[in-house]
């Protein structure tokens, strides 16, 4: 099968959590025998995923070896197995097999269904597993211990570098949302402060510092104005105090004195008596004309 316009597979696809545990086992595929050793027998294929492919592939898949997603990436629970880089020219483009994880791309070409199931688990060990087989038409259920080998299918992508690189740059560069507008009033409050490379400090730095100066000496001058008016004050009312007791004691209108309180009072000896004229002593008169 050729194609000429591959499909892309941009999204990852996620597929059912059984699609990487059921294993079936096919006693006849597709018709064909296969040897083994020195005899030939029914082929017999072990795959991992139900009977129903296309429930654990993407949309659109293919199991021809010709097809493949481009641009493409791989599905949720796949990794890239094996690739390869192709260059055309100036271009190059990656090639690869996406396989569920823990697969490897097949190398060999033995077996038929090699080339539709690229992706291949062999055990170095032996191990128990449960399978579904078909047989006689009908299915049945066993387990096995023994070394456990499993085909399953593979997915092709190709990619070039360029088919992803406008998704990232779109995803990297912020958009604003529709609607949302900003005034120039909300522009010049939400603006950085510029860094002033002399000093060291930001434009909006040194505002901050001259606003909280400014408001120091404010406070500064109003608290001296306060202590001033203050002094000034108390000043003139000890002045006013010293004034009224001093009047008091230079000017007393009723005449009237006293002595401290403090002192004690003190009065004339009484011990003198009162002088008299002596009676005998005559008294002189001038003589009459």
């Amino acid at each position: 099968m050729s194609q000429t316009t591959p499909p892309p597979l941009t999204s990852t696809f996620t597929p059912a959590p059984s699609c990487f545990s059921d294993i079936y086992i096919w006693n006849n595929t597709q018709g064909l025998n296969c040897v083994v050793g020195k005899s030939t027998q029914t082929c017999r294929l072990n795959s991992l995923g139900p009977p129903n492919p296309h429930d654990c592939l993407p949309p659109g898949f293919n199991s021809s070896p010709q097809f493949y997603f481009s641009p493409g990436v791989c599905p949720s629970g796949y990794s890239i197995a094996c690739s390869t880089v192709a260059s055309i020219g100036t271009l190059s483009e990656t090639r690869a097999t996406c396989c569920p994880s823990g697969l490897i791309c097949q190398t060999k070409s033995d077996w038929p269904w090699y080339s539709t199931e690229p992706c291949t688990y062999g055990a170095s060990f032996v191990e128990t597993w449960a399978w579904t087989s078909s047989t006689d038409g009908g299915w049945t259920m066993g387990t096995s211990t023994a070394l456990k080998g499993l085909n399953a299918y593979g997915i092709s992508i190709r990619w070039q570098s360029t088919d992803f690189a406008s998704a990232a740059t779109a995803t990297s560069i912020p958009r604003s949302s529709p609607g949302a507008t900003v005034s120039a009033d909300q522009a010049t409050s939400t603006s950085p402060a510029t860094a002033d490379p002399s000093s060291g400090l930001s434009t909006g730095s040194k505002a901050g510092i001259g606003v909280g100066v400014g408001v120091a000496a404010l406070l500064f001058i109003a608290i001296a104005c306060v202590l001033f008016r203050y002094r000034r004050r108390h000043a003139a009312v000890s002045v006013n105090s010293a004034n009224t007791q001093g009047a008091t004691l230079r000017h007393n209108p009723s005449g009237l004195w006293e002595l401290p309180a403090g002192e004690a009072a003190r009065e004339l000896d009484s011990g003198p008596g009162t002088s008299e004229i002596d009676g005998s002593t005559s008294r002189a008169e001038l003589a009459a004309h």
